[in-house]
């Protein structure tokens, strides 16, 4: 074999590797896995509401007994 036999066979996998890292790029571009920002909440601002219920009878009881505790 010379080397002219083997130089398009070295094309046809080289054409399939950058075929392949161009697919895997796009498809990481479709997923969001290259973007320049985050779209965390932390990234997007600063405020963040948080809303959970609070049990009054389980609070004041609580706090009785921090202030038990005080004396």
């Amino acid at each position: 074999m010379s080397i002219n036999e083997q130089r398009p066979m070295s094309r046809r996998y080289a054409t399939a590797v950058i075929v392949i890292v161009v697919a895997i790029v796009a498809y990481g571009f479709s997923k969001g896995w290259f973007g320049s920002a985050s779209r965390s909440p932390e990234v997007e601002g600063t405020k963040v509401s948080v809303s959970q219920p609070i049990d009054q009878e389980s609070a004041s009881t609580d706090a009785a007994q921090v202030v038990e505790v005080g004396k």
